[in-house]
């Protein structure tokens, strides 16, 4: 290799590396003139004295590496097992790691643990090596009430509000509007008003339907000038004819719902 060739790559390398010359061509003699391997080479190990000597290339490969080299792949890494070009990477202190651990820290804290020139105390646990168990779900008991099913009225009806007093009196009065003859045949009917409530109507056996009608706006007066119909339970039939008598209807002992149109 002829010497103005080596005086190139000595000045190549100076200009790469900031090195005097006769480090530059220590490198270079080190790693047979291949400028790739020297510059590799210094990057690799530093300017240290222990410095890996790379062994030549073989004697056949000497016109080889006289002839321009294929360019490098960069952003390789040593594992790779690529050359990488390019100066070395800066450490950083352990100063600045844990400065920079901290940063991080403090940008990961919500807002309302900062507190104004107050100290804040924030304990933090490692579980990264346990396995996750679910918390237990507490189990309330059902609070809810419900209808009974297959019961017309409707969910959303609104009970009066009136005294247990006036309701009394108002059943009373009812009970003296529609009278029974206690000598005949007697049956007693469970009314379940559209409000929820019930009344449980004493009556004979030759009573209408009306007459059950007449008891409930009676003994409920907020229902007088509400419209209703009167039906049966299981299956639901509403009872249209109110002249048929309870014992033609057989309804004797019977349910009858409420519901409102």
């Amino acid at each position: 290799m002829a010497d103005n060739s080596q005086r190139e790559k000595i000045e190549q390398f100076t200009n790469l590396t900031g090195v005097e010359a006769d480090r530059a061509k220590f490198y270079l003699e080190s790693s047979g003139w291949n400028i790739e391997l020297a510059v590799a080479s210094f990057y690799e190990h530093g300017d240290d004295d222990d410095v890996q000597v790379v062994e030549p290339p073989p004697e056949e490969n000497v016109v080889a590496q006289s002839q321009p080299p294929p360019p490098q792949r960069t952003g390789a890494t040593k594992s790779s097992g690529q050359q990488v070009l390019g100066p070395p990477r800066k450490k950083e202190s352990g100063k600045k790691i844990v400065d920079n651990l901290f940063k991080s820290a403090r940008e990961e804290v919500p807002q309302e643990l900062i507190s104004r020139g107050k100290e804040v105390n924030l304990n933090m646990e490692d579980h990264r090596t346990e396995d996750y168990v679910q918390p237990k779900v507490s189990v309330k008991p059902f609070t809810g009430e419900g209808h009974m099913l297959g019961s017309p009225a409707p969910s959303l009806a609104k009970s009066p509000s009136s005294g247990s007093s006036a309701s009394g009196n108002t059943e009373d009065a009812a009970k003296q509007r529609v009278k029974v003859n206690d000598s005949a045949p007697t049956t007693n009917l469970q009314v379940r008003l559209a409000d929820g409530s019930r009344l449980v109507v004493k009556l004979n056996h030759t009573h209408k339907i009306s007459d059950v009608r007449n008891y409930i706006t009676i003994a409920r007066p907020e229902y007088a000038s509400a419209s209703f119909v009167l039906m049966t339970t299981f299956p639901n039939k509403e009872l249209t004819d109110e002249n048929q008598s309870l014992a033609d209807a057989k309804l004797l002992n019977a349910v009858i719902v409420q519901r409102m149109k």
